[in-house]
């Protein structure tokens, strides 16, 4: 799968009292056991995959931001462009066929290291990342 391009949260893998865990689209209300604050955050963002092998990860600013506000947000240090605060950059390549995402998540699991990078899983016309499955905008 070709990454280059911006990506769009699609579903979420949240709890179903029917089923147990499950993917269910990030626009049914109904998500269970997602924070509604969670589900408008994920609904409002967006990831940008670059040739250059960084991944910028983006979120929507409210439509009722203030200019004040969002000079408190470069005041801390974000980046403000198009209307989205760049939540973070992460590096990402593909080898061996498969799309690998640097999550920067380092330590260690029952003694053995953890590796940062993990597998962007293919699934249909989206990929995962974690409890997130994107689609292509």
């Amino acid at each position: 799968m070709n990454l280059i391009g911006k990506w769009k949260v699609k579903e979420v893998f949240c709890f179903s009292p029917e089923n147990g865990m499950e993917w269910k689209p990030v626009e049914e209300p109904e998500a269970q056991g997602v924070e509604e604050d969670d589900l408008s955050m994920y609904r409002n963002s967006f990831m940008i995959f670059y040739e250059n092998g960084t991944a910028e990860n983006l979120m929507s600013l409210p439509a009722d931001c203030t200019q004040e506000q969002i000079e408190a947000v470069i005041a801390e240090g974000k980046e403000i462009r198009d209307g989205m605060m760049v939540l973070d950059r992460k590096e990402w390549k593909t080898e061996d066929g498969k799309n690998l995402y640097n999550t920067g998540n380092n330590g260690e699991v029952l003694g053995e290291e953890i590796s940062p990078w993990v597998e962007l899983k293919e699934v249909d016309d989206m990929f995962e990342l974690q409890f997130l499955r994107y689609s292509r905008i």
